[in-house]
């Protein structure tokens, strides 16, 4: 009866250290992989984000400038707005006469 209990303690030790193990290896694996996908997003993909948000708000903010200063340096526009300045002010000496 003796060694029938003795076994069963022996098993009761290996299963209790297998099981360690287990739980060992699954939490520190849990572990380094948390800590490898935050160090990649924030050394990779936030980095990524943000030159995005940059590009696009430059994009939205140029692409205006630009179209004002091809405008401005237009010379049939600025003789067409100058025309029409011409015309619009000098409409009311028109009905006056």
């Amino acid at each position: 009866m003796r060694l029938f209990s003795e076994k069963y303690r022996l098993l009761a030790w290996l299963s209790i250290l297998l099981i360690g193990g287990f739980l060992t290896t699954i939490v520190t694996s849990y572990i380094v992989s948390r800590d490898a996908i935050r160090q990649n997003v924030v050394e990779q993909a936030l980095p990524l984000t943000s030159d995005n948000i940059y590009s696009e708000i430059q994009k939205d903010i140029l692409r205006p400038i630009f179209i004002s200063s091809l405008m401005a340096s237009d010379t049939f526009l600025r003789d067409w707005v100058m025309a029409d300045a011409i015309v619009c002010a000098l409409m009311p000496v028109q009905h006056a006469a």
